[in-house]
């Protein structure tokens, strides 16, 4: 259903656009709440927001602007669903890179990792240039 609602998106008049980008975003977003193994849902739910607005839910769901959607149970949950795809592992080295906003581990899990080794210490623009590269 997600991929005839996004394909007839392409082909549909421009008055209806906006009628349909709503129906496909309505279904992606459906997909995501449930978790479901599909990479265009999941896709089009990153994608299809401003950045300026990450955070913010889409305009239809205004009402929920409490619930962050796109913290990091988010992003965890993109990893789990659809580890292989190439957004979850943009998004695995974003949480393991020090331009992460989020906690890498709670506090036993560093103390424990980090009792036999060395800390290497990583600038943000070494870590955005291997990102890019």
């Amino acid at each position: 259903m997600l991929r005839h609602a996004y394909d007839a998106l392409f082909v549909c008049a421009p008055e209806e656009k906006d009628m349909r980008r709503d129906k496909v975003w309505s279904i992606a977003h459906g997909m995501v709440v449930l978790n479901l193994p599909d990479e265009l849902a999941w896709t089009i739910s990153v994608d299809w927001n401003d950045f300026e607005f990450i955070g913010i839910p889409h305009r239809q769901y205004t009402i929920l602007i409490g619930l962050e959607m796109y913290g990091e149970s988010f992003i965890k949950d993109l990893i789990g669903t659809i580890p292989q795809s190439g957004l979850a592992k943009v998004f695995m080295a974003y949480l393991s890179s020090g331009l992460s906003t989020f906690p890498s581990h709670s506090p036993d899990e560093t103390s424990e990792q980090d009792a036999g080794t060395d800390e290497i210490k990583i600038s943000p623009d070494e870590i955005l240039e291997d990102m890019i590269v």
